[in-house]
């Protein structure tokens, strides 16, 4: 990828150059190179003279949802791709949801699912589907596709609908054997990004479930997880995890039996 990326450089395909560098990204996060794919993501914006869909990834899981909503919404209207506008909207959807407009967040969803229905493509549409019954509470289905999710997805997209489908467990109030499905299937995490967020949901349901001593290892990984997050995230980006809402509920005082 750094190679292609070089090589449009040279030729002076920026908008192909930044692309590449994004794809990058994507995978040194994969494998825990954090500063690495925040220069690379940063290279590829200095490109594309823009942000970039990678860096619109970035501002969902750093917790600027209205950014990262905003920067989604320019791709899903301008990108010519239609899989890569299905990535976008997928990023939509996601920033929608977190932000508490889940009707349309499934709306996206739908028009997701309704762009790949010609030529199917099982790694782009199964995490909608993980997102799609998450949020619209068929939670069996949203566990039997992350279990499709898992043989079809690369690991980065994999962790998101992990996710995905975590939340709407959660929010849901799932019943045990669900909940054992997925914990069966949420590690390992291969994003250093969400992490974090994925130990912690594991620990609610843990709790859920009355199972306190799992609720109690639970929070303990998340938290050294979001740790190791923090010491490696450069500035100013450590400052924003700060203020990220899932970070600030984390580290709240809890109670655990």
């Amino acid at each position: 990828l750094r190679a292609a990326a070089r090589s449009c450089e040279r030729v002076g395909a920026s908008n192909q150059q930044a692309l590449y560098l994004g794809m990058l990204a994507e995978s040194l996060w994969a494998v825990g190179e954090v500063e690495a794919a925040v220069d690379a993501l940063e290279d590829g914006a200095a490109a594309a003279d823009s942000l970039t869909l990678s860096h619109a990834a970035w501002l969902l899981y750093l917790g600027q949802w209205d950014d990262a909503r905003e920067w989604f919404e320019r791709f899903v209207e301008g990108e010519p791709d239609p899989q890569r506008r299905v990535f976008a909207r997928l990023g939509l959807a996601r920033a929608l949801a977190w932000t508490g407009d889940v009707a349309a967040a499934i709306r996206e969803c739908d028009v997701a699912l309704a762009t790949l229905a010609p030529t199917k493509v099982p790694r782009f549409e199964v995490p909608v589907r993980c997102l799609r019954d998450a949020l619209d509470g068929d939670l069996a289905a949203a566990v039997e596709a992350l279990a499709e999710a898992r043989a079809v997805c690369a690991p980065y997209e994999y962790a998101a609908a992990v996710l995905d489908v975590g939340h709407g467990l959660v929010a849901r109030g799932a019943a045990g054997p669900l909940i054992a499905r997925y914990q069966a299937l949420s590690e390992p995490i291969a994003q250093d990004l969400l992490r974090y967020r994925v130990a912690d949901l594991r620990g609610q349901l843990c709790l859920s479930v009355g199972d306190s001593e799992g609720a109690r290892h639970g929070l303990g990984v998340a938290r050294e997880q979001l740790e190791r997050l923090r010491e490696r995230l450069p500035e100013p980006y450590r400052d924003q995890m700060r203020e990220h809402p899932w970070v600030r509920e984390l580290l709240r005082v809890r109670a655990v039996p």
